[in-house]
């Protein structure tokens, strides 16, 4: 609670002046996580398709071999996968499946909540559309303030903080 009041005031002091085109990607540190157990599963996966390929007769290394093949490129896929634009030109926020303009946006909300199966809360923008979709994101990215700030002067009424 403490690291949210305090993101908070930052959030508050910040100004920015942006681009045209702002890309927001994976924060380094999530970036290391995810590489740090993708790749390990990823040849973990291949050292088990290799000990399958020497003993053909036993089907537990395939079977290994491709659950760590499969979670690894899952992790990578994440790393890759992650990624927002906010065009400021023409007043969208572009994302995986999201193409959403800022006249779109009925409300914007920073707090703080629990997203999917974790019961961590983290920080995270919820977006209500004018068609009543909810859309949250979770702030993962580098260059957090940033977002916010933009966000905060682009939306100005619309964007509210919620604090506990």
């Amino acid at each position: 609670m403490f690291f949210f009041e305090d993101f908070c005031k930052r959030v508050e002091k910040t100004t920015v002046e942006p681009k045209d085109i702002e890309k927001f990607r994976l924060d380094i540190k999530k970036v290391i996580m995810w590489l740090g157990t993708g790749v390990p599963l990823l040849l973990m996966g291949l050292y088990q398709g290799y000990m399958f390929y020497l003993n053909s007769t036993k089907y537990a290394y395939l079977v290994f071999s491709i659950i760590f093949i499969y979670l690894g490129l899952k992790h990578l896929k994440t790393i890759f996968e992650f990624g927002i634009t906010l065009n400021l030109k023409e007043g969208k926020i572009i994302s995986k499946g999201v193409d959403l303009s800022f006249d779109d946006i009925q409300s914007c909300t920073l707090k703080e909540q629990s997203v999917g199966k974790s019961s961590r809360a983290q920080v995270v923008i919820d977006i209500i559309t004018k068609e009543k979709k909810e859309i949250i994101i979770p702030l993962m990215m580098g260059r957090k303030l940033i977002f916010i700030a933009i966000l905060r002067d682009k939306l100005k009424n619309r964007f509210r903080i919620v604090k506990g």
